[in-house]
C-alpha cells in the first residue's frame, strides 16, 4: 500500500520513528539498529510495509529495501510474525542473517531474541532455498561461541537489550575464557 515515506524525522524511540510527510506524521515501527543513522530534523526516506492482522494494523519502517525484503521473507516462516521478524532484524544484519541460513549456522540465528533451537532449524529449512541466490560476502558473519552466547544471555538477564549488547561487544574476543572471566570482560565493555 505504501512503498516509502520521504520527509522530516520528528521523533525517534526504541520501537518506532515518526516521519512528517507534508504535515502528516506517520508512525513506523522499527528497531534501534535500523534507526541508528536517523536524526531528528533531518530529511529521510523510509521504506515501509503495511501489515494487517487479526489484532492490529501497523506500519513498519526500514532504511533499505533489502531490510524490508528480508522482513517479508522472515514473515513467511511458520510461527514468525511481524514482531518476531522485526526483533530478528534488530539483532542481526540482513547479510549476517542470510549467511547464517545459507551455512546452516543455528548458533547465529539463536543469538536473535525469541529464536530457539526449533525456530532456528525452521528458519533454515523454510528459507534456505529462498536465499540460495543471495550473494553475501563470506566474512560478514563471525561465529558465536557457546561462551559468547552464555554471556549474551547473562547480560540480557541484567537488563541490557540484545542490540546494545551486540553493538558494544562487536569484535570482543571471549573465546578461551571461562564464563566468569568472559562476563567480567563483557561488563567492562558494556559500561564504557
Amino acid at each position: 500500500m505504501f512503498d516509502f515515506f520521504k520527509g522530516i524525522i520528528v521523533n525517534i524511540s526504541k520501537t518506532h520513528v515518526v516521519i512528517d510527510v507534508q504535515g502528516v506524521g506517520f508512525k513506523l515501527e522499527s528497531t534501534e539498529r535500523m534507526m541508528e543513522n536517523l536524526h531528528i530534523g533531518e530529511e529521510a526516506i523510509l521504506y515501509s510495509e503495511f501489515v494487517v492482522s487479526e489484532n492490529r494494523v501497523a506500519l513498519y519502517g526500514f532504511l533499505t529495501e533489502e531490510d524490508r525484503d528480508i522482513f517479508n521473507l522472515l514473515k513467511t516462516v511458520s510461527k514468525i510474525g511481524p514482531k518476531s521478524a522485526l526483533g530478528i532484524l534488530g539483532a542481526i544484519s540482513p547479510h549476517d542473517l542470510i549467511y547464517a541460513i545459507q551455512t546452516d549456522n543455528k548458533e547465529v540465528l539463536k543469538s536473535c531474541p525469541g529464536v530457539g533451537d526449533k525456530s532456528a532449524s525452521r528458519m533454515i529449512v523454510e528459507l534456505k532455498d529462498k536465499v540460495k541466490d543471495f550473494h553475501v560476502p563470506e566474512s560478514t558473519v563471525s561465529e558465536i561461541s557457546s561462551i559468547k552466547s552464555e554471556v549474551i544471555e547473562a547480560l540480557e538477564s541484567l537488563g541490557y537489550t540484545r542490540y546494545e549488547i551486540q553493538k558494544k561487544l562487536k569484535g570482543l574476543e571471549l573465546d578461551g575464557n571461562d564464563m566468569n572471566e568472559a562476563l567480567k570482560q563483557a561488563l567492562k565493555y558494556m559500561n564504557k
